[in-house]
């Protein structure tokens, strides 16, 4: 068995192990060698399925209430300190565009932010071995063995940059926790997050294939835990769509006599009594007309007749919109502001985007350094941070693994100027 020796190493060729590795170089400089060891076949695969495939790589607006987990306030720190990605990546000879804050490569393709990547990874010549999967990590006197099915590889600095369980098709599936735990390394309990939401079939099933502007907002136990704003998708059996998505790290079905609901206000904009006034001035203009046409050019009418259906008013007899009693005009009123989603499940980790859990921030210095392993760090979404949809989760991976690379080989450089 082959033992081969480096500086520093990183085990995962993600979007934040290859920042870690690119920023461990720069640091390091000429004399420092840098290891990627990822398990894929090649290199940032994660990266290309990003942005349906055009890569969100940033967001030029980022605030507090865009991220959730335990590291949020050291997350912020780094944030305030590390290169902003547009520019970063312009060093690198990529240019972006901007949508409402999001940010693109300017080809509209994620291989392009792969590609500068892997070029970067060239042109400072760090070593890059695919196919090689990492099962421990061992502190050996001032260094760290890690052991894969072939080979030992020894490096005096080690960035865990292994990603969570989100997208296993991908690899990451959450088995490099099991390292964690052979080190002792608390982590919090990891739930699939900017998923789908699951709620009972036949509230949803007639819906499908329809997308609803609308507020969206998740309660548990009556009480009110986010809310968001966008279109809403309707599947078979579940809501879908970015707002949702933006919910579902928050809807910890695990958690003992929690009841979630998601409420849908389908006019936002709107109070009660406007959305009152409104439902009895197309009253008096359709009162001739079946009562399915109440709100005909307001909603589709597939919508519509599932709120008369889940409103229990009866549709038959040919009844026309003069036949709405007060009660019933109120009825609709109040479910256009309050449709009503039992939460009965969520997508899982196949479906999922990004992982709500990881390496809690107890286990972490300011410079994401372990506090029980001197000389190992973590990146990306190991950590207990996860993002909303629109390129938070990509800030964070560059973020980190360029402030887990830069201290890395600040503290290798400290170390090596010792001894010399």
């Amino acid at each position: 068995m082959r033992e081969k020796q480096y500086h520093i190493a990183v085990i995962g060729g993600g979007a934040s192990g290859l920042l870690a590795a690119i920023a461990a170089k720069i640091e390091g400089g000429a004399q420092c060698r840098v290891l990627i060891l990822e398990r894929n076949e090649r290199v940032g695969r994660k990266i290309l399925s990003t942005g349906n495939g055009r890569c969100n790589l940033g967001n030029t607006v980022i605030q507090k209430e865009n991220y959730g987990g335990s590291m949020v306030e050291k997350a912020f720190s780094i944030f305030d300190q590390a290169p902003k990605t547009e520019a970063y990546f312009r060093q690198m000879g990529l240019i972006c565009r901007q949508e409402e804050h999001r940010l693109y490569p300017y080809s509209n393709h994620a291989s392009a932010v792969l590609d500068v990547l892997r070029l970067q990874l060239e042109t400072l010549q760090i070593d890059v071995i695919c196919n090689c999967r990492i099962t421990s990590i061992t502190p050996v006197k001032n260094q760290f063995r890690l052991q894969s099915d072939m080979h030992s590889y020894f490096a005096e600095k080690v960035i865990f940059s292994c990603g969570g369980y989100a997208a296993p098709a991908l690899g990451t599936d959450g088995s490099a926790f099991s390292m964690l735990k052979l080190l002792h390394i608390h982590y919090n309990t990891c739930t699939p997050a900017l998923c789908f939401l699951k709620t009972e079939p036949e509230r949803v099933r007639a819906l499908k294939g329809i997308r609803l502007f609308s507020q969206a907002t998740l309660y548990c136990n009556g009480k009110l835990l986010k809310k968001e704003r966008g279109e809403v998708q309707f599947t078979e059996q579940a809501l879908s769509g970015i707002c949702i998505f933006n919910l579902s790290a928050d809807c910890n079905l695990e958690k003992n006599n929690a009841a979630f609901e998601v409420v849908l206000d389908l006019f936002p904009d709107w109070n009660l009594e406007r959305v009152r006034s409104l439902l009895w001035e197309l009253y008096a203009l359709r009162c001739e007309f079946s009562i399915e046409e109440l709100l005909t050019g307001i909603l589709q009418k597939r919508v519509y007749l599932q709120i008369l259906k889940q409103c229990r008013i009866s549709q038959k007899h040919h009844r026309l919109v003069s036949s709405y009693s007060v009660s019933e005009l109120e009825q609709i009123a109040v479910f256009l502001k309050e449709w009503r989603f039992p939460i009965i499940g969520k997508g899982d980790w196949k479906a999922a985007q990004v992982t709500c859990g990881g390496i809690a921030t107890e286990e972490v210095f300011s410079t994401l350094e372990s506090v029980k392993y001197k000389g190992l760090y973590f990146t990306g979404e190991a950590l207990d941070l996860h993002g909303d949809c629109g390129g938070y989760n990509l800030n964070w991976a560059w973020a980190s693994g360029w402030w887990a690379g830069t201290h890395a080989a600040k503290e290798w450089n400290q170390n090596n100027d010792k001894d010399q």
